[in-house]
């Protein structure tokens, strides 16, 4: 069977199937793009058509594939923890813009963010939290192949609150957050790929979605160590919560100022505030 054959015969979506064949071959999609009639192996064939199987029950290509590029780096992911959306890449470029001396990831996964800033802003103190023991060995496993292990320092913390010690005495002046923000109702309604293989504790946020940004919240003012150091606070929304967030923000910062940043697709995605 040719690449061409093999590909259409997969049945499953033309992107998912080029990527998962270039897998196999370990090549590129241009290089399957530009040699169609290149016969497959019998044991490739066989391996990409397991792939297929699984990919038709709805199982991630990222977990397929072992890996997910996120801004400018390839990742690796394991079930457990969430994938890398291109959604987030733009936390990156707004903490990139103000170039912070110390920041904060809270949640970070697989590291997508704090790694991000690591690479692009030397000059940067990173931090990295999560509670999720499996969320921090997958980051630190991505920062060493990365070779940027010296420049984040990992917690296992939840949200700001380090597990098994007295909090350290930080004084970031910029916090970076994608924590669990969809609804529990859009949660519900997310296609087998999401509720099925992605952890719900990564994804569900609540009846507004807001339950987990308002535990930052409180943690942030009763932290009185951080507030004279902390000017910003980036985080992931969805497009939803425009006009509900700025009413929670007030509960916790009386001065607070919020502004939003729209996606690619024009959707409020990206909320700035300044505590």
């Amino acid at each position: 069977m040719t690449i061409h054959e093999a590909l259409l015969c997969s049945r499953i979506h033309p992107l998912d199937a080029e990527l998962l064949l270039a897998h196999v071959l370990k090549e590129s999609r241009e290089h399957l793009l530009a040699h169609p009639e290149e016969r497959l192996r019998p044991a490739a064939l066989r391996r990409f058509r397991g792939l297929v199987a699984r990919r038709r029950k709805h199982e991630p290509v990222a977990f397929l594939i072992g890996h997910k590029h996120f801004y400018d780096l390839t990742l690796a992911v394991a079930p457990g923890v969430l994938i890398p959306r291109p959604e987030t890449e733009m936390l990156v470029e707004e903490a990139i813009a103000t170039a912070p001396k110390m920041v904060i990831d809270v949640g970070t996964g697989s590291g997508a963010i704090s790694l991000a800033l690591a690479k692009h802003l030397p000059k940067t103190r990173v931090i990295a939290t999560d509670l999720s023991l499996a969320a921090l060995r997958l980051a630190r496993k991505n920062a060493q192949v990365l070779g940027l292990s010296k420049r984040v320092r990992f917690v296992r913390a939840d949200m700001l609150q380090k597990q098994g010690g007295k909090n350290p005495p930080l004084q970031p002046d910029m916090i970076v957050a994608n924590l669990p923000y969809l609804p529990t109702a859009v949660w519900r309604s997310a296609p087998p790929d999401v509720k099925q293989y992605e952890p719900r504790s990564a994804l569900d946020g609540g009846r507004d979605g807001l339950d987990a940004y308002r535990r930052l919240f409180a943690m942030i003012t009763h932290q009185g160590v951080m507030n004279h150091a902390l000017t910003t606070v980036l985080i992931e929304i969805d497009p939803s919560q425009k006009r509900i967030l700025p009413v929670v923000v007030k509960r916790f910062f009386p001065k607070g100022r919020v502004t939003f940043k729209k996606d690619l697709a024009g959707r409020w995605r990206v909320a700035v505030i300044h505590p």
